[in-house]
């Protein structure tokens, strides 16, 4: 596969925000859990996981989607 440098800087650009917001919802639903767990109420309530990566799924297959189209 042979890109580009600004493609090959926005993959990359692209792949560290995505980790960056899988640690931080990550860490957020570990210190709600242990709130819970101590009995306090959660500091605030965010939406549905599933919702969360379900909108991270499809912004994935949607960019994979449209690299392949453009390589055409």
């Amino acid at each position: 596969m042979n890109l580009s440098d600004p493609v090959m800087a926005a993959v990359i650009g692209a792949a560290a925000t995505f980790v960056t917001a899988v640690i931080q919802l990550t860490a957020n639903a570990r210190r709600q859990a242990a709130e819970r767990a101590a009995g306090k109420p959660a500091s605030r309530k965010s939406g549905s996981w599933l919702a969360i990566f379900a909108l991270a799924l499809a912004a994935l297959v949607g960019g994979y989607a449209l690299f392949r189209v453009s390589e055409l």
